[in-house]
């Protein structure tokens, strides 16, 4: 893709660092639907426009939903952190998913490593 972006003259394009879709979240063997992906962007969106991180990943996962952050917005969040917990919970639950909200640090190339 960078290639042919750089080819048709698109260079900012193909510069542009690769990120991760929104299904690479789900974890193997969970189906995936679009009101899930749904949640996951919207989580994702929420986070970044309080917290400003690094890095955020929402990811659904069978025993529950991980929400992975930078060490820094990680404490950030220390002093909200309930409250983000049951608003999260509320959307959880009125999506069909496992209500159980943990907050960890971002670790890149765990969306598949057992939890």
């Amino acid at each position: 893709m960078r290639a042919i972006a750089a080819a048709l003259g698109q260079e900012d394009l193909a510069a542009l660092p690769a990120s991760p879709g929104l299904s690479s979240r789900i974890q193997t063997g969970l189906p995936i639907r679009a009101e899930h992906l749904g949640f996951v962007q919207q989580v994702e969106r929420d986070l970044r426009a309080a917290l400003q991180p690094a890095v955020v990943r929402c990811r659904i996962q069978a025993q529950g939903i991980a929400i992975e952050l930078d060490p820094l917005s990680l404490q950030r969040l220390e002093q909200t952190q309930e409250q983000w917990r049951q608003r999260l919970q509320q959307l959880a639950e009125e999506q069909g998913l496992p209500s159980q909200i943990r907050f960890e640090p971002y670790r890149m190339g765990s969306a598949f490593v057992p939890g």
